[in-house]
């Protein structure tokens, strides 16, 4: 037996509750098929199955339909180039807008170019002619693609029809003519512009708080149905200490959650050749913080969860909101002030800005510390509040010991 009546045998004792609770915690999450989808399925899979999605990483050879109504060699020769770039592939010519729309809507192309009967009858007289571009919007991805190679042809066609004008020229004075400054694009840090490279470092970040957000909350919620008082803390003596139940539970979460993060953040990118830049010890240390503040925030949020399938419907609804003002799918600095603070509250936000930054772009944790310290400091802010969370759920337990025929929670305060 361990004396508590002294301060050590106390914090002794302390201790192993709190092994006792994460040893619990452990039988309770290999015993549970739907917590152990979400804290090892989901992180394993996921990345996997977007992975593969998004391979290969850039639409090429979109099918386009081409509307020619001028019928004239440059027309033919605008087709021609069009089809030779990566991004198009003329699959056909329509008589009309109307076929063309018909082979849009039965999806035979996701493109129509439009030549009009005048093109090259205006570039004969030295006038611009015109050039419609049609595209399906529900996938950007096409719009853009389409768009790039349309630009690229109009660019390359242009320079051939200056380099006729130029009769007599020298090779040398038509490139001055024509191209007097140079220019060149270089895509930093995602040389294939693939999308996977732009979007999926912030589907990992997320992919991990969502896991942990909802197997805690499956938890708790589980805790509560048992509970036939409906309590988040059971009736067992080993319980009866706040911070040894925040601990023995953060840390089976955390042992999980970590060997979690190297599969995703680390492996995955690997495997399907994502840019990695960073220094991999470094990224896992920038990495710890989140990983705590994740758990923290939602054991501090299960305290609203009161039944099995809750989170599925709480956390699986906010994960869009939250990877939305995260500032990959829309810019940080166009986000509003107040959103941005409500934003800066969600570990994953910081975490896939450093995250970025670290594995795509090389930077070192030491210009990514503004991120790391804010992930410190809401792993303390959600570490309190889920101290006070538990706390008080503890008295509601300690209340319902000492009142057994109670049919209803108290409302018992802080």
């Amino acid at each position: 037996m361990i004396n508590t009546n002294t301060i050590g045998g106390t914090i002794r004792q302390g201790f192993l509750d709190a092994a006792y609770i994460w040893k619990h915690e452990f039988k309770t999450i290999f015993h549970d098929m739907g917590v152990m989808i979400f804290l090892f399925a989901l992180p394993l899979g996921y990345p996997i199955i977007y992975g593969l999605i998004y391979n290969p990483q850039v639409a090429r050879e979109i099918p386009v339909v081409v509307v020619d109504e001028c019928r004239s060699p440059m027309s033919r020769e605008y087709a021609r180039m069009l089809d030779a770039t990566p991004q198009a592939s003329v699959v056909s010519y329509a008589a009309n807008m109307d076929e063309a729309k018909s082979r849009l809507a039965s999806e035979e192309a996701y493109g129509i170019i439009y030549l009009d009967r005048d093109f090259e009858k205006n570039i004969f007289r030295g006038e611009s002619s015109h050039i419609m571009l049609y595209s399906q919007m529900n996938c950007m991805l096409i719009y853009k693609n389409l768009m790039m190679a349309n630009t690229d042809v109009v660019g390359a066609f242009n320079s051939e029809v200056k380099k006729k004008g130029l009769a007599g020229a020298t090779v040398k004075q038509e490139s001055m003519s024509i191209e007097p400054v140079k220019g060149a694009y270089i895509s930093l840090f995602n040389p294939t512009q693939g999308f996977a490279s732009f979007i999926m470092p912030a589907v990992l970040v997320m992919v991990i708080q969502q896991s942990l957000l909802l197997a805690i909350g499956m938890l708790a919620g589980t805790e509560r149905e048992r509970n036939r008082k409906g309590l988040l803390v059971p009736l067992n003596h080993h319980y009866f200490g706040t911070f040894r139940i925040v601990l023995g539970k953060a840390l089976c979460y955390v042992t999980i959650a970590i060997l979690a993060s190297v599969w995703t953040l680390i492996v995955v990118p690997h495997i399907f050749k994502y840019p990695r830049l960073g220094n991999t010890e470094e990224i896992l240390l920038f990495t710890l913080p989140f990983i705590l503040s994740s758990i923290f925030m939602g054991m501090t949020l299960s305290c609203l969860i009161r039944g099995r399938e809750f989170p599925m419907l709480f956390f699986v609804f906010l994960s869009m909101p939250f990877i939305f003002m995260s500032g990959v799918s829309w810019p940080w600095a166009a986000i509003p002030k107040p959103w941005q603070f409500v934003a800066s509250l969600i570990p994953s936000t910081y975490t896939i800005q450093g995250f970025i930054q670290m594995n795509s772009c090389g930077a070192s944790l030491h210009e990514v510390e503004f991120y790391y310290r804010w992930q410190w400091g809401l792993c303390l802010f959600y570490f309190f509040t889920t101290c006070l969370v538990y706390r008080h759920q503890l008295r509601k337990t300690i209340y319902m010991l000492h009142h057994p025929h109670e049919k209803a929670e108290p409302n018992v305060e802080y």
